[in-house]
């Protein structure tokens, strides 16, 4: 595979994550958003979400890309604010991969020095999983995903992203 057709795989895939992951947060009370199952050591639905962009910045720190904010101020920033943040992550990934060289498009253990493409797959991987979860919490407060989200189901996200990064 050629440097743009690398390029083009990641940042299709960035985007899916992204289409999917807005779609399943959005139309949340900031009840619902806070809400934690009964009698659990569950998380909230934004305790989640944070936590996957804890994920995205760690390990985009880890390859030398700091983020504009770092993994300390996460913890004070709204749901709107990580909302917004899970955006321009969206942005400064596609910025990322544009810029890169066929070396750094290519997934490689992080034993081994870790990759651009590595830490997207890996944390596209991890999101997924997380994302899922937030769509089973929405299920437990009876306010499932509208119907766009459920059309572009958690299956078939995982399904294209797992296609992207066999390519």
């Amino acid at each position: 595979m050629n440097e743009q057709e690398n390029k083009e795989r990641l940042i299709k895939a960035i985007d899916t994550l992204r289409d999917y992951g807005l779609r399943i947060i959005e139309g949340l009370s900031e009840e619902e958003l806070n809400w934690i199952p009964k009698e659990t050591t569950g998380r909230s639905i934004v305790s989640i979400f944070r936590h996957v962009i804890e994920g995205e910045v760690y390990w985009l720190d880890f390859i030398n890309h700091k983020t504009p904010q770092g993994l300390d101020k996460l913890p004070s920033l709204s749901f709107s604010e990580l909302a917004d943040l899970y955006l321009s992550h969206q942005q400064l990934l596609k910025e990322l991969v544009n810029k890169s060289e066929n070396a750094d498009l290519i997934p490689k253990d992080p034993k081994e020095g870790a990759t651009l493409a590595w830490v997207i797959w890996h944390t596209s991987f991890h999101t997924i999983h997380h994302l899922a979860q937030i769509g089973y919490l929405r299920y437990a407060i009876e306010n499932p995903p509208d119907s766009e989200a459920v059309n572009t189901s958690w299956d078939n996200t995982m399904d294209s992203l797992i296609s992207l990064s066999s390519q």
